[in-house]
């Protein structure tokens, strides 16, 4: 079938980008989400606020679906969209059932957390530090979780911030490193996610390494 045509601004080269290009499969992953469920986008004139489009799903329903999340249109600085593409491509709303919890039986009595590991790498002659990363664990329903650092040289580098999202059922591990007063050379840590009693704790490996410039 020929590619669908799609609604686009014109670029500044002159190109204006309104044909969609080959289908690519995407999976939506979420508690929220009906088990083992195929989206199909729904009639070409529907929720997306009775805006005609004859565009199907495309990379932008992704920035459609978190600008409704977030209401990113709304407040003093909302904007209705990045570009008139994202404004009427269909979102992925109908999708996500906040009154839906499949059974999250994959957790099996323990924490999953990712990344396994964290490294930080930083030039000596840089100012500031580095930018802080993120571990996404959780337990399952109702289970918030802790963090604690251990550090194996080094004047304190290392801290942990932990945000429970009880509704999401994740928790956020910010984990911010400080060069102050350190030397050029490896740093090791760790960070340990824990449950509630009962749960083996998660032990996420963390590498400084300050570098020289040159």
């Amino acid at each position: 079938m020929p590619p669908v045509r799609s609604l686009t601004d014109r670029a500044a080269n002159g190109f204006d980008f309104n044909v969609l290009g080959g289908r690519i499969p995407a999976i939506v992953v979420s508690p929220h989400i009906r088990a083992s469920s195929v989206v199909r986008r729904k009639g070409q004139q529907e929720e997306n606020e009775g805006r005609e489009t004859t565009a199907g799903f495309d990379h932008t329903s992704i920035i459609r679906t978190v600008w409704k999340v977030f209401e990113l249109d709304k407040g003093p600085n909302g904007r209705q969209s990045l570009t008139l593409r994202d404004l009427h491509a269909p979102d992925l709303m109908h999708v996500i059932q906040p009154a839906t919890v499949n059974d999250i039986g994959c957790f099996d009595g323990q924490i999953v957390a990712g990344p396994r590991a964290l490294n930080f790498v930083h030039h000596h002659d840089w100012p500031g530090d580095p930018t802080p990363q993120f571990v996404l664990a959780s337990a399952g329903p109702d289970a918030p979780l802790t963090a604690t650092v251990a550090q194996e040289t080094g004047a304190p580098w290392l801290s942990v911030h932990v945000v429970n999202d009880a509704e999401a059922m994740i928790s956020r591990v910010c984990v911010t490193v400080s060069v102050s007063g350190l030397s050029p050379a490896t740093y090791n840590g760790t960070v340990s996610i824990a449950g509630p009693k009962g749960l083996a704790p998660v032990v996420i490996p963390v590498a400084l390494i300050i570098r020289h410039f040159l």
